[in-house]
């Protein structure tokens, strides 16, 4: 709370759990001016409670968890939350966990990549997250690799993208077989601002229809020369992003899109085909 000065933190490989969260949350919720936050294989997400896997369930520290989730939800919505990138990967965030995060998802107006990747968001998490995309007009890039979506989950994901007209990059391998993604890919075609869809483990899905709204600025990365301004930041925190995922999300960086309509239909279309952990 008090490192107002703090753009950074990276916290990996330290089992600080749903506690260590909470902490951090609190410090989001002042007017502090992180941007990018890394916390990664820490068993912060309410399935290390769940008694999945043969472990013993642990109701108290489920509840806990799916509390800390909600608050971090609540913070991406909120006006003083400066987040950028978020990165939760390999927590085994759930479908209920997911679902308290969508809910800042789908009003943030700062989070610009999410990584989710080696979650168990299941085909109900997935539908939380189509939810938000409907919605959300902040989000260039996420990361869903490897999260248990399967093919019914992804195909939601799809469907809502076909109302986003922000999101550039999507990563979503390690989620169907071999067959079948060359369907999910034709729902895209309607998505004009959709540059790179990681999918099928060949090659990216370039979409043939990408219109990009205005030229594309000059990608700097962290330390890659002085000048740039706002823009120069906002690629060079994307580019860190692109460290962790191989380089792929440096792709993203392209114009900014023109804000579309919804259309009412939209958040109709999504209903959840397997029941959340912790929901009623």
């Amino acid at each position: 709370r008090r490192g107002r000065c703090l753009r950074t933190v990276l916290l990996a490989d330290n089992e600080l759990g749903f506690k260590g969260l909470r902490m951090i949350v609190k410090g989001l919720e002042q007017e502090g001016q992180l941007e990018a936050l890394h916390y990664v294989d820490n068993k912060a997400g309410e399935m290390w409670h769940a008694g999945a896997g043969g472990g013993k369930m642990d109701t108290g520290s489920l509840v806990q968890s799916l509390a800390v989730l909600e608050s971090l939800g609540r913070c991406l919505k909120g006006s003083p939350c400066a987040l950028r990138i978020l990165n939760l990967s390999s927590n085994r965030i759930g479908p209920a966990g997911v679902s308290r995060i969508a809910t800042g998802l789908a009003a943030t107006k700062s989070l610009e990549v999410l990584d989710l990747s080696n979650n168990e968001l299941g085909v109900a998490g997935a539908n939380h997250i189509a939810q938000a995309l409907v919605t959300n007009r902040s989000l260039t890039t996420l990361n869903i690799n490897n999260t248990q979506i399967r093919h019914p989950g992804l195909r939601s994901v799809c469907a809502g993208l076909a109302h986003n007209t922000a999101l550039e990059v999507l990563h979503a391998r390690d989620n169907v077989g071999a067959s079948g993604p060359e369907a999910l890919l034709k729902q895209l075609h309607a998505n004009t601002t959709l540059r790179f869809a990681y999918i099928l483990e060949s090659a990216p899905w370039k979409n043939p229809n990408y219109v990009s709204a205005l030229p594309p600025p000059t990608v700097r990365h962290a330390g890659g020369g002085a000048g740039g301004g706002a823009e120069q930041g906002r690629y060079a925190l994307v580019g860190q992003m692109s460290s962790l995922w191989g380089g792929a999300s440096a792709e993203s960086a392209g114009g900014e899109v023109s804000v579309g309509t919804l259309s009412p239909e939209a958040s109709s279309e999504f209903d959840d085909e397997e029941g959340s952990l912790g929901e009623e």
